[in-house]
């Protein structure tokens, strides 16, 4: 799965013109990740799991630090 995601992380970096929509892209999913309660532990595990794998760090590469943490503090709850 890390190296999908690896994969999965440089094709978007590459393909995509503006990086304002990685920003708006990781603000949905940590939107999507307050909401992860309602949903069922496998669910949540997922999106917990895809999210380390594939948002963080491009958030990260960007400087938007806060954001990623707070996307790595909810994933791991």
């Amino acid at each position: 799965m890390p190296a999908e995601a690896e994969s999965l992380h440089r094709m978007l970096l590459a393909t995509i013109d503006d990086v304002r929509a990685v920003i708006i892209k990781s603000a949905f999913r940590f939107q999507r990740l307050r909401l992860l309660k309602m949903k069922s532990h496998n669910r949540q595990q997922c999106i917990a799991t895809k999210t380390l794998d594939i948002y963080t760090p491009p958030a990260n590469r960007l400087g938007v630090s806060n954001l990623k943490w707070e996307m790595e503090d909810l994933s791991f709850r």
